[in-house]
């Protein structure tokens, strides 16, 4: 015989089994019930891991544990305080902090902020919080402070943002931040667990256009790097190897601008009477040294292209562009004639698996995430050709199946491009000990590892610069890395010269380095 008590507990139980059932049915929650508050938001593989919630499956994720538990609703007012109603689930909303250096519209940026924004668009319960903040080489750590405080996820645009980065994670430990850099992370001494760093094997689509460029052209090609540090010169020589994988004999002319671009609002550099940006000038040094094919990295890629095609007469130099908004996965229409083809950045499909992998707590918040050349849609960036240029028509099929060579090769895409045969100039340090190696060969059987691509300091065979840099006749010599180590050196650490011409200095902005090894190291990252 049941007593009173027992009735009652049996009765109230019942209801409230009941009541949870037309709960999640109806889509109200119920607020007395802790076992679903402490569940919701959690990852799942089944509703039996959800204490009585849904285990609602998204479509971006689609592994069978990246479930999150949940409970129906029809509008927020059905869900539990501080969750909100998103494609008729209750979850946790995601405010996400982009920062964008202010007063910069170069491409890199604008690509890069319009693809956080189409994530952010694709995810019902994420918004997007975008701000303008000083240059990274300036202090911006109160600006970025300010930022972190609303949001729960924070996105630095700049690799020198992240000292910043790594200081407000450590004040705000509960919060996710992420840097982003180009093709490999770096590790700071003091980065807290909350820090993660997104990059893209970028070198993989250089070389693409490298053997691209080789194709439509007979000898000679011309590239323009930008900030001095192991990211460009790994760029410059994966499209010097692209290019002599097509034609051994071709030589690549190197130009720095030593920024990601010349950041002045007007035309500094002269030649021939005539100003230009240090994009245009060196652009057009390039030309007149007889460059066939010109790729330009700089974050103003229409600044070189423009130049090109008003240069071009009876020279028809075909040039070739970085960073663009992936779009379509072509070209945008309207562009030059001249431009072969560029490098498309997909940062939209990039960012949307991210912030869904943190939602759903499938990301350890520290995560270093590398991304990869792929064949398709979804690919995280590819090479597009332009066909209305000269060659166009021929090189989009080249391009396809370059693509795919490479992204379907037996190991992974960037390591590929650096197996060997091919030599160095002579600055290489592959054991790290500040002295160049007597051996500069790269073999099959010993490839570069990892942790040496990282901190790439040296061109390879092939890369040249001019004699006399401001002279585009002069003789070719082999181009030596800025700060790099100097060929046959018997003294630790010693530094090639920054420049060999006094009138063609590098344009660098206050606080910044045109020493690749000290870049490397990351000894600039005084900026917090």
């Amino acid at each position: 015989m049941r007593t009173a008590t027992q009735s009652f507990c049996l009765e109230s139980c019942a209801s409230l089994v009941l009541a949870m059932g037309l709960c999640l049915l109806s889509g109200c929650t119920l607020a007395t019930d802790t076992a679903i508050r402490l569940g919701l938001g959690k990852s799942c593989a089944s509703d039996a891991d959800c204490a009585g919630a849904i285990c609602q499956k998204g479509t971006i994720l689609t592994d069978a544990d990246a479930g999150l538990c949940s409970t129906a609703c029809a509008s927020s007012s059905d869900c539990l305080e501080g969750l909100v109603c998103a494609a008729s689930f209750c979850q946790v909303p995601m405010s996400v902090g982009l920062t964008i250096p202010s007063g910069v519209a170069d491409a890199w940026s604008q690509t890069y902020a319009a693809g956080v924004s189409q994530a952010v668009s694709q995810l019902p319960y994420a918004k997007l919080d975008r701000q303008f903040s000083p240059t990274p080489l300036m202090n911006s750590i109160d600006s970025l402070r300010t930022l972190t405080q609303p949001n729960h996820v924070v996105i630095g645009s700049q690799l020198e943002y992240l000292p910043n980065l790594s200081i407000l994670g450590v004040e705000n430990p509960t919060k996710h931040f992420l840097g982003v850099s180009t093709a490999n992370p770096y590790t700071l001494p003091d980065s807290p667990s909350n820090l993660g760093q997104v990059y893209l094997h970028t070198e993989e689509a250089y070389f693409v256009a490298g053997r691209l460029a080789a194709k439509s052209a007979a000898k000679r090609l011309g590239i323009i790097s930008g900030l001095i540090g192991p990211e460009s010169i790994r760029n410059v020589n994966a499209f010097a190897l692209g290019a002599r994988q097509e034609k051994p004999g071709i030589v690549i002319e190197v130009r720095h601008i030593g920024y990601y671009a010349d950041t002045a609002t007007a035309k500094s550099y002269s030649y021939q009477g005539t100003m230009y940006f240090r994009e245009e000038y060196l652009a057009r040094l390039l030309f007149e040294g007889g460059a066939e094919v010109i790729m330009d990295m700089s974050h103003q890629n229409d600044r070189a292209s423009k130049l090109l095609q008003q240069l071009n007469g009876t020279q028809q130099v075909l040039s070739m562009i970085s960073h663009v908004s992936f779009g379509t996965g072509d070209l945008p229409p309207g562009i030059e004639s001249t431009v072969l083809a560029g490098v498309l950045e997909n940062w939209g499909a990039v960012y949307v698996r991210i912030l869904e992998q943190l939602h759903r707590q499938k990301l350890s918040a520290s995560a270093r995430l590398g991304f990869e050349l792929q064949e398709g849609e979804q690919t995280p960036f590819t090479v597009s050709v332009n066909r209305n240029a000269r060659t166009g028509i021929d090189r989009d099929d080249d391009a396809v199946f370059f693509i795919r060579d490479l992204a379907n090769s037996r190991t992974a895409p960037y390591r590929k491009i650096w197996e060997g045969p091919w030599k160095a100039n002579g600055q290489r340090d592959a054991d790290g000990d500040g002295l160049p190696d007597a051996v500069q060969e790269v073999t099959v059987v010993a490839p570069l590892q990892d942790e040496e691509i990282a901190r790439m300091c040296f061109f390879v065979e092939g890369v040249v610069e001019k004699a006399t840099l401001n002279d585009p006749k002069s003789a070719d010599q082999p181009a030596m890395v800025p700060g790099g180590l100097i060929p046959g050196s018997s003294s630790a650490d010693s530094a090639a010269p920054v420049v060999g011409d006094s009138v063609d200095k590098l344009m660098l902005p206050v606080g910044q380095s045109a020493n690749c090894r000290k870049n490397a190291r990351w000894i600039y990252r005084s900026n917090g």
